[in-house]
């Protein structure tokens, strides 16, 4: 067997130092993160439009607790019901998405209040803290996958283990495809989705998620043909995912600014990112790292959804139009 020579010893060695910095900075972040557990009262908040359950979103969302503790925010604090949803379904699909993915961070009892409000139907998964939930109206089925919560260690683990593997026809994030691989088999979310996608011929099928949830979003798209995969905020996943995502599945990759999220892990790890790429941008331009955790304020799901409010032509009008309104 040939020995490594100087230059591979020397990539080997870069590697392993960018892979430990990456679990450094990870790990740092949790660490002095303002975790946020912030609950209210579903019954009174998602009845009354006057009660006031959240807090404001301040500077669009683009501060500590835009990025650490969005479940401080309500999600679609514009719209007031059911027929709001069906226009923006219609008419901005990328904040509806963008919206959904924000509620996947608060407690169950809140999302269910909301989605109840705004017509549909939800189940949620939650197996050793990844967690996801699907989200029913009648023709269409958005899963919408977590993302990131410091308080969730489990969280932490995934985020960490940067080493790619191979899956399915790519090489991927080992801890992303055990975070999608265990909580996919916990439910058998193959035959949940089946389920929904049998319950007409013409049912519209979208995964999505922001950050973490991003990322178990595009390891999804490997075990389920959906009709669209949409990702705010994502982190590299792996490499070759294109043989890997259906070609029917319209993958689009939306990155705000500049989300420093998106730029990680290494791509000296092998990483590539995937997908047609969405660029949009808060109207103060690109932001600063926030505090000592050096996430760029631009990862904020908040300021995802209020940029994609403003401005409903910044997300392509290309995913099918799901009859919701009946």
């Amino acid at each position: 067997m040939e020995r490594p020579g100087p230059r591979e010893k020397e990539r080997k060695l870069l590697v392993d130092w960018l892979a430990a910095m990456n679990v450094a900075l990870v790990a740092l972040a949790v660490l002095v993160s303002p975790t946020h557990v912030h609950a209210v009262d579903p019954t009174t908040c998602y009845v009354d439009p006057a009660e006031q359950c959240y807090d404001k979103v301040g500077d669009r969302g683009r501060n500590l607790d835009g990025i650490h503790n969005p479940q401080k925010f309500k999600p679609f604090g514009g719209l007031a019901g059911e027929l709001d949803l069906v226009q923006t379904w219609h008419t901005n699909p990328g904040y509806l998405l963008a919206e959904l993915s924000h509620a996947a961070y608060l407690p169950e009892a809140e999302v269910e209040a909301l989605i109840t409000l705004l017509g549909g139907q939800m189940k949620h998964f939650d197996h050793i803290g990844r967690q996801a939930y699907l989200f029913s109206w009648p023709d269409l089925g958005i899963l919408v996958f977590r993302g990131t919560q410091s308080s969730e260690f489990q969280d932490v683990l995934d985020d960490i283990k940067v080493v790619p593997v191979p899956f399915r026809g790519a090489t991927v994030h080992r801890g992303f495809m055990e975070a999608t691989a265990t909580l996919w088999a916990a439910f058998d979310l193959w035959r949940v989705l089946m389920e929904k996608a049998s319950e007409s011929d013409d049912v519209t099928m979208v995964v999505t998620g922001h950050s973490l949830g991003a990322a178990m979003a595009v390891i999804a798209s490997m075990l389920h043909p959906f009709d669209a995969l949409v990702t705010f905020g994502q982190p590299l996943v792996g490499a070759q995912l294109d043989a890997a995502i259906p070609a029917d599945t319209r993958y689009l990759r939306v990155v705000n600014g500049a989300d420093n999220v998106t730029t990680v892990p290494p791509a000296v790890l092998g990483y590539s990112h995937a997908g047609e790429l969405i660029s949009i941008e808060d109207r103060s331009g690109p932001a600063l790292p926030v505090g000592i955790t050096l996430i760029n304020a631009d990862h904020s799901i908040v300021n995802y959804a209020e940029i994609l409010r403003q401005d409903p032509n910044l997300f392509p009008r290309i995913l099918p139009q799901a009859n919701i309104d009946n």
